[in-house]
């Protein structure tokens, strides 16, 4: 089975965190986006220091190709020191956005017994929850000793 680059990343990430979670011990993760709900947009904040420093940023998020796994996300950041000197960084980073079933199937791959938390209620909280629970009898074995080395697994991908 051929995976993506991005999708391999996060078979890495999945087979390390289970390498690193004890037997019975749970892994979260909040991924910013899923493909179902990404939406393009824009975004930005800043504030002022007491000495008149100031730190902005704007955001603009895309999809270059929805049939991948990508999306893109370019900030400008303006800077201000306090003698009014001001620089201005630009920075364009390519991130994942992975189906919910991808999330589900590459962390059960590694092992987890993993679920989408919803959310419970008003508040605060990730729009995406997933909580995957390492079984309480899975010793080290071999399977963490391939992931934490990187090892191709059995389907020729990476754990």
């Amino acid at each position: 089975m051929t995976t993506s680059p991005p999708e391999a990343d996060l078979r890495l990430l999945a087979g390390t965190a289970f390498a690193h979670c004890r037997p019975g011990g749970i892994a979260l993760f909040a991924p910013d986006y899923t493909a179902e709900t990404f939406e393009p947009g824009t975004g930005g904040g800043g504030s002022t220091g007491p000495d008149g420093r100031q730190g902005s940023f704007r955001e603009h998020r895309w999809d270059p190709d929805p049939a991948d796994d990508w999306i893109q996300v370019d900030y400008e950041f303006t800077l201000r020191d306090a003698d009014a000197s001001v620089q201005v960084v630009r920075e364009s980073h390519r991130l994942g956005a992975f189906r919910r079933d991808t999330w589900l199937g590459l962390l059960a791959a590694a092992g987890f017994e993993a679920e989408l938390v919803p959310p419970r209620g008003p508040g605060r909280q990730p729009a995406h929850l997933f909580a995957a629970r390492r079984p309480a009898g899975s010793a080290q074995g071999e399977h963490d000793k391939r992931s934490r080395a990187g090892i191709p697994g059995e389907d020729g991908g990476r754990i």
